[in-house]
């Protein structure tokens, strides 16, 4: 509840700003995916490893327990994509290996989540360089082969359901 009512407030924010609107969506909203490791045999209730991330996400509902400082949050235009963030130790992320990841030992989640792009900066090449001052998000350049999206605010994503895989 807490952090539907800060993620709802960062979208009226967003919204209130001067300019032109990216969407039709309040605060450039878009749903996105976010992989995430699971050490336990998650079966409703989180479980106190302060390890399993996912049991963190579901806890706390919000994805900054994952947060690498100052890189951002981020999340996958594809289901795919994000299925290969978050494997296990010993896991390799595909194309070194297409079954690792899809494995049952993978050790990994998948959330649907709503995210608040609002104006994004668009790269073409990785950057931990912090946002310009407007900017709310970064999106990589689908020239480049990536489909990933960046914010740096915890308030601007909000998890709807997680996927487990069996």
């Amino acid at each position: 509840d807490c952090q539907a009512a800060s993620y709802e407030a960062k979208q009226r924010a967003i919204d209130m700003q001067p300019g032109p609107k990216d969407s039709k969506r309040p605060g450039n909203e878009k749903r996105r995916f976010y992989g995430a490791r699971m050490n336990c045999d998650f079966r409703g209730t989180p479980c106190h490893d302060p390890r399993c991330t996912v049991c963190r996400i579901v806890e706390h509902g919000s994805f900054s327990t994952d947060r690498i400082a100052g890189c951002g949050i981020r999340f996958s235009a594809g289901a795919h994509t994000a299925k290969g963030q978050g494997l296990a130790p010993g896991k390799e992320l595909p194309p070194t290996n297409l079954e690792h990841f899809v494995s049952c030992a993978a050790g990994n989640a998948v959330f649907v989540s709503d995210v608040l792009l609002g104006r994004p900066q668009i790269v073409a090449s990785q950057t931990d360089a912090p946002p310009p001052a407007g900017v709310h998000s970064r999106i990589a350049d689908q020239a480049c082969g990536v489909d990933e999206i960046v914010i740096f605010d915890e308030a601007q994503a909000l998890p709807r359901a997680l996927i487990l895989f069996a």
